[in-house]
């Protein structure tokens, strides 16, 4: 057996030269646009109009405009009173509200997918008083400008201004802003708007300084990449992120001007470019002409101009792109022009040949925007410049919830999801009721898609339909929210969805305030839940469930979560019985997602409540009842633990991270830290948990709690720890109570276990110690590992010491050290979470023994830190020897022949004498010592001569074991079981007896052992000195007595 003592840019592409001429060309069905049908856009069935062309189309047909007038009976009105900002949605315009004495200044010029619209105002009277804004049919929120720069110019009655330009669907805000005192010199920067001002995106020297103007508008995608045009000197294009821009590399060393005018999801940028080119059809040079061009992610400019004639090149002008690819614009002929990806190019369409029944309806003069369904926004000339929709003729056949209303599928089976009602812009509305019906009705998997207007909540009116064949609800297809909400306040009672077909992909959806679960998961195997929140939104408010989050019952083979992918993550909050319930069924997977203020428990196992583990896991039921993990500690930035399951098998442990405890002391888990390891379980089904936390740490009040995993069930969370109170106990489990202990931080592990003074404690009248002080000034947090001390009796010494520097030989102290019981390793308590208290259990008696040991000659400085740490091991070795019971307690070291004759431990000069001690000298008066060399080689070598002093080491383990020995003899009264008596020789060269025999050198199974009875069974090796000499007993008898 083993004992250990207890001290302790972008790479742009290459610059080529690349000049393209792109000709309408069809190559297949497949690479050509669709055909287009024209809806008008009204307000109430009023004609509109909009008077300068600023205009914009996001993913839901929401439109964002700039100086909308609505055409009435008798005339037309100016819609919003002198703030022309208007949002068009299905059939009606909405104002952005503002305060009276706000004015546009340079317009609202696009939308984002959550109906967020950036833009600038002027702030009362001051013309130049201009800042950007974010605007809503709510309202307008002020967004900041550069530091230190809003108080008005005196001289010339202005501030420096700023403008916001673009805003994606993640709340990024882009723009300009100005910075300088004089109107005439002010500095133009690119700019990011945050936290209240607007932060300089870095850019490289030459760009945008020095402008007294700035009108182009800087562009983000929801990636996060920014596009824009440069106004130092000739304008250029640029690209990059807020880390970084650069420019864009020109088409050819023709061009002398670019802009940019748009970028899509993909990086795609599109925009202008001023210059002279060469006209394919004649070769000669054509100047001051303006084409438009698309650069990948900031590589190499691609012309898109088509010239129509060998004489006349169309100017044209792009004005916005969607995701695949595809552009729409104005030339200078006053038509709109679609360019259609294909391939690697982009053919160049005129839009009004593509409309169906064209001739009945106004020139198509422009195109404005393009969203990613393929809709296009374009308005016609004619009678002022008024807006329509251009809505694809070949949409796919889909089922897509786009209203938020509750009525049934008309008919089930047709392959089209309708309620028999068509929205303003003509197309079958389908409700997520509908949408289960329909997906019901067609054989195999089904994907259900999301595209509701202006906003995404869905109050069922009574329990939606049971989903009985395989189907992919994705509300990540929601624009803008990349969610949608089924709210259940309006349902009188019942779950929110139940999946009883299996093979379901559940992603997308808050589900909340359902009078039982949020989602039920019966019969049917095989799900998959991803992206949902269960009580809860994106806020963490409190919209909980009046049951279960999920509810599982007879259903195999789910996974919810997505092991390691925050992305795919679920949230359970503020469900009453339980975030995931899990009723009967197996091999169901709970891994990555939030667990926080459920009533109940986090991840609950059929029955209700916790379930205590089992030795090697045979019990059966819901996920097999997988077994939690224990975490037992947590030093040097590894969480230490233990998993008991089946033997032989290989569990996976997954951390969490929490603000607080769960009311049970088990979870939850809000925060996965996605840090886990592999626990290999033994014969006996023991496994030990190593955990790296990769800097991560807890705060005051924080605990960590496990799941266990194995490859296909998912075990309810561990016990979280620490624990802020300790209750003090005997080996019987009785208070120690109004006693006072000193407190250590146990700082590492073995052999020295090092130990740090915290204070000292005392209990109160049930044994009880509140820790929270100590973690509050991080003396002690989760995980730490305690010692708790107090001496019960001494002996005094013998030794007649002038300093009294020693006035105790011995010492008996009580703490509460514990040991292994199969290896008899030793350990102290760590602090976990039990919510109420945990008891630490004062059940270990050790003795310590205190002694002064003299040198003979003036020592030198190495010699005696050698022979420090020598005494540290044999300390070590005496606690391993006496199984945790002894060790050296107080030892003094002095030199130089001091405190000769009343030494304990002589150190002799001379290196080739043994090792020698008086039998019983600690326990009687007199000249009796122990003496040991400078270094002791072992029996059969006596070492070096004094000649050799330098090279010395009293840390060797034959040293330190050798001076064991002779504390045998001298503090234990123990004599030596190498030497035999009548026969002279040893019984059996197989027997060894343990430290007291002079096999202890060789630092064996038996070195670190005290001879018990069983090794005297024979007779005939009765024979030893110490068994004669004791009256036949074992060492450890003599011990014990």
């Amino acid at each position: 057996m083993t004992f250990k003592a207890p001290h302790q840019n972008f790479s742009l592409f290459l610059n080529v030269i690349l000049f393209c001429v792109i000709f309408t060309s069809v190559q297949s069905s497949a690479q050509t646009p669709p055909t287009y049908r024209y809806v008008q856009i009204t307000h109430h069935d009023s004609t509109v109009s909009f008077n300068n062309g600023d205009a914009y189309l996001n993913e839901i047909n929401q439109v964002v405009f700039s100086g909308l007038f609505v055409f009435r009976s008798g005339g037309y009105e100016l819609f919003d009173d002198g703030f022309p900002a208007t949002i068009w949605s299905y059939g009606h315009v909405t104002p952005i509200p503002h305060p009276s004495d706000y004015e546009t200044r340079n317009g609202w010029e696009r939308i984002n997918n959550l109906g967020q619209v950036p833009g600038d105002v002027q702030l009362g009277a001051v013309s130049d008083h201009i800042h950007g804004f974010i605007g809503t049919t709510s309202g307008i929120e002020e967004l900041g400008l550069l530091p230190n720069t809003h108080p008005t110019n005196t001289s010339f009655g202005e501030c420096n201004w700023a403008r916001a330009t673009d805003i994606n669907d993640n709340g990024m805000i882009v723009g300009v802003a100005y910075e300088g005192d004089n109107f005439f010199i002010r500095n133009a920067y690119p700019v990011v708007f945050e936290g209240g001002v607007a932060t300089k995106i870095p850019h490289p020297d030459g760009m945008m300084d020095d402008s007294t103007d700035y009108l182009y508008p800087i562009y983000v995608n929801n990636g996060g990449m920014i596009a824009g045009t440069n106004t130092k000197g000739d304008p250029s294009a640029f690209y990059g992120d807020r880390n970084g821009l650069s420019i864009i590399p020109p088409a050819n060393d023709s061009v002398q001007i670019s802009e940019v005018t748009g970028i899509n999801d993909e990086g795609y940028v599109i925009g202008i470019i001023h210059g002279n080119f060469i006209n394919p059809f004649t070769g000669n040079l054509q100047t001051g002409l303006r084409h438009a061009y698309v650069s990948n992610q900031g590589g190499p400019m691609i012309d898109l101009h088509t010239f129509d004639s060998a004489s006349f090149p169309v100017w044209m002008s792009p004005e916005d792109i969607n995701k695949d690819g595809n552009i729409v614009g104005v030339s200078s002929g006053g038509a709109a022009i679609l360019w259609w990806k294909n391939g690697s190019q982009w053919d160049t369409y005129n839009l009004g040949n593509l409309v169906d029944s064209a001739a009945s309806l106004p020139s198509i003069n422009g195109a404005l925007s393009i969203n990613d369904r393929g809709v296009i926004l374009g308005y016609t000339s004619q009678s002022g410049i008024r807006p329509f929709l251009l809505i694809p003729t070949n949409l796919p056949d889909e089922i897509c919830v786009n209203s938020d209303d509750d009525a049934p599928d008309a008919n089930p089976g047709d392959g089209v999801c309708s309620t028999g009602e068509v929205d303003w812009l003509g197309e079958d509305i389908c409700t997520m009721r509908a949408a289960i019906m329909e997906a019901n009705a067609q054989p195999g998997l089904d994907t259900i898609c999301f595209r509701i207007p202006d906003h995404n909540v869905i109050y069922p009116q009574s329990e939606l339909p049971e989903i009985t064949d395989s189907v992919y609800i994705n509300g990540l297809t929601q624009p803008g929210t990349k969610f949608v909400h089924l709210n259940g306040q309006q349902q009188i009672s019942g779950r929110g969805l139940e999946v009883t077909g299996g093979f379901a992909t559940i992603r997308g959806l808050m589900l909340n305030s359902f009078t039982t679960a949020g989602l039920v998961l019966m019969n049917g195997d095989s799900n998959i839940v991803e992206s949902c929140w269960f009580g809860t939104d994106k806020d963490d408010n409190d919209l909980g469930n009046l049951e279960y989050g999920i509810y599982i019952e007879n259903s195999d083979g789910n996974r919810i979560g997505n092991p390691g992918a925050l992305e795919d993550m679920n949230v359970f909050a503020f469900n009453t019985i339980a975030g995931v319930y899990v009723e009967s069924g197996e091999q169901n997977r709970i891994f990555t997602n939030r667990f926080f203020e459920n009533d109940g428990l986090g991840i609950d196992l059929a029955p209700e409540g916790v379930n205590d583990n089992d030795d090697d896991d045979i019990d059966s039921g819901p996920n097999t009842l997988l077994n939690h993990p224990i975490i037992d500690s947590v030093s040097g930035g590894i969480l230490y633990g233990t998993y008991n399951g089946e033997p032989n098998e290989t569990i996976t442990v997954e951390l969490y991270r929490s603000d607080s405890a769960d009311a049970s002391g088990y979870g939850e888990g809000n925060e996965p830290l996605q840090l886990t390891t592999n626990v290999n379980t033994n014969a006996n089904g023991e496994g030990i948990i190593t955990l790296g936390l990769s800097g991560e740490t807890l705060s005051p009040g924080q605990v960590f709690t496990l799941l266990a995993h194995d490859n296909d069930n998912t075990s309810e969370f561990s016990l979280a720890y620490p624990l802020k109170k300790i209750r003090v106990a005997d080996y019987l489990d009785n208070p120690i109570a109004n006693n006072s202990f000193v407190l250590y931080r146990i700082d590492g592990g073995p052999p020295d276990f090092p130990e740090t003074f915290i204070d000292t404690i005392t209990t109160d009248a049930q044994g009880i110690v509140d820790l929270y002080d100590y973690y509050e000034s991080d003396d002690l947090d989760g995980g730490s590992v305690i010692k708790l001390y107090k001496m019960m009796d001494s002996m005094a010494t013998l030794k007649d010491n002038p300093m009294s520097i020693l006035p105790n030989a011995v010492e008996w102290h009580l703490d509460n050290a514990k040991f292994d019981s199969t290896t008899y390793a030793m350990g102290f308590d760590t602090l976990d979470a039990v919510t109420a208290q945990q008891t630490i259990f004062m059940n270990h008696t050790l003795v310590l023994l205190n002694m002064v040991v003299s040198i003979e000659w003036e020592v030198e400085s190495d010699y005696v830190d050698k022979l420090e740490a020598g005494l540290r091991k044999a300390s070590n070795y005496l606690f391993d020897v006496t199984d945790g019971q002894m060790a050296l307690g107080k030892v003094y070291i002095v030199d130089d022949h001091y405190d000769w004759e009343r030494a304990d431990l002589r150190v002799l000069a001379k290196n080739n004498l043994g090792a020698k001690a008086h039998k019983n000298g600690a326990w009687e008066a007199g000249d009796l010592h122990m003496k040991v060399s400078r270094q002791s080689y072992g029996r059969n070598e006596w070492g070096p001569d004094s000649s050799y002093f330098n090279s010395l080491d009293p840390s060797q383990y034959k040293h330190i074991a050798t001076i064991i020995h002779e504390v045998g003899h001298y503090f234990l009264n123990l004599g030596d079981e190498y030497k035999f008596i009548s026969p002279d020789e040893r019984c059996d060269r197989d027997t060894r007896y343990g430290f007291m025999d002079n096999f202890y050198e060789l630092f064996n199974s038996s070195s670190s052992e005290m001879s018990q009875i069983s090794d005297y069974k024979f007779a005939f090796c009765d024979n030893t000195e110490h068994y004669r000499e004791s009256g036949g007993k074992s060492c450890w008898q003599v011990v014990d007595e």
